[in-house]
Formats: C-alpha cells, structure tokens, sequence
C-alpha cells in the first residue's frame, strides 16, 4: 500500500517540476488529496507512516504544506 501513494507522490512531483509548478501550494493540496484516503482507512502504523513521509517531503524545496495539514488529512 505505501508504493502505491509514493508512486502517486513520485509523478505529482514529477508533473510540478515539468509544469513550473513547484512550490505552490497546488503540489502540497495534491498531495493530501493523494494521502487522505491511504490516512483515513489506514490503522496507526500507516497513519505514522504517511505523517513520516509528509515530515520529509517538507524538508525538500518546492513542496509547502500548511500547518493544518493534519486536520485536511482527517477531514
């Protein structure tokens, strides 16, 4: 299950980049939309996992989540 939302990660990405648009906060609204359903039927371990990977996507220049990003994946 967790290949299956880096793939989708992997070529919103990879759309960004060859878009311009990186850094915006369209990626990182993208991106939950990719990770919600994974985060709301998932039990603890993949709900750790999937903030994991969003602590280290914030760590890279161009992807900018809001600081409510919990919630949005909750919601």
């Amino acid at each position: 299950m967790m290949s299956n939302y880096n793939d989708k990660i992997y070529l919103a990405m990879r759309r960004a980049e060859a878009t311009g648009g990186l850094g915006g906060s369209a990626l990182a609204n993208e991106i939950i939309a990719i990770l919600k359903p994974y985060y709301q039927g998932g039990d603890e371990s993949i709900k750790v996992a999937i903030v994991n990977r969003i602590k280290e996507l914030k760590k890279q220049p161009g992807v900018g989540f809001s600081i409510d990003y919990l919630k949005q994946l909750s919601n």
